[in-house]
């Protein structure tokens, strides 16, 4: 079954930049082989598969994944990750709603205030050794790809949600310059 996220109608710049990083953030995840959703943009937002059920952590088959996921929530200025925000299908946790990510509902203010400390308050049941397999994963890719799949995630949402030129420029230098330093201190933002 597929369930709708419609797009918010209340600031239309924020709401925009909320679609483009839930977006980006499930073909980046998915791009590293994290428990992301496969997202799809239409018209009234974005379509995904239905999560009927809250997060067991002994009834999944991929805790290992979840744990190795933390890194990538702190790569992505994720200051929304909660424990309502993994639900399950089928035996298999995912971590959804990637909404507050990179510049999204953040004044640039607050972002120069956490950009080098630790900002998801859920450690996603985490440990060390698994932080740090996540820290690899997030090694693994290139930040040249990274640019390109911004750039074509936000090129795609502003086809059908067309933000002014410096709205489209903010999001997209200040995402990217977010990822770039968040990769490069994100072996130490484990607490």
């Amino acid at each position: 079954m597929k369930f709708i996220k419609k797009k918010k109608n209340d600031d239309e710049v924020h709401s925009v930049y909320e679609i483009v990083s839930e977006l980006f953030s499930s073909r980046l995840g998915i791009a590293l082989g994290l428990p992301v959703l496969e997202l799809k943009l239409v018209g009234e937002g974005l379509e995904m598969e239905y999560l009927p059920d809250s997060l067991e952590v002994n009834k999944i088959s991929n805790l290992k994944q979840l744990q190795v996921s933390l890194p990538f929530e702190e790569w992505l200025l994720n200051i929304d990750l909660k424990e309502d925000h993994v639900r399950a299908k089928d035996g298999k946790g995912y971590i959804i709603d990637h909404g507050h990510t990179l510049l999204s509902w953040k004044p640039l203010y607050y972002v120069m205030q956490i950009i080098d400390k630790p900002v998801t308050r859920f450690k996603l049941w985490s440990d060390k050794e698994s932080f740090y397999e996540g820290v690899e994963i997030i090694n693994s890719i290139d930040c040249h790809s990274v640019k390109v799949l911004l750039n074509e995630t936000l090129d795609e949402v502003h086809n059908f949600y067309p933000l002014n030129n410096d709205a489209y420029k903010d999001f997209m230098e200040i995402s990217y310059k977010i990822l770039q330093h968040r990769k490069k201190i994100i072996k130490n933002l484990f607490i």
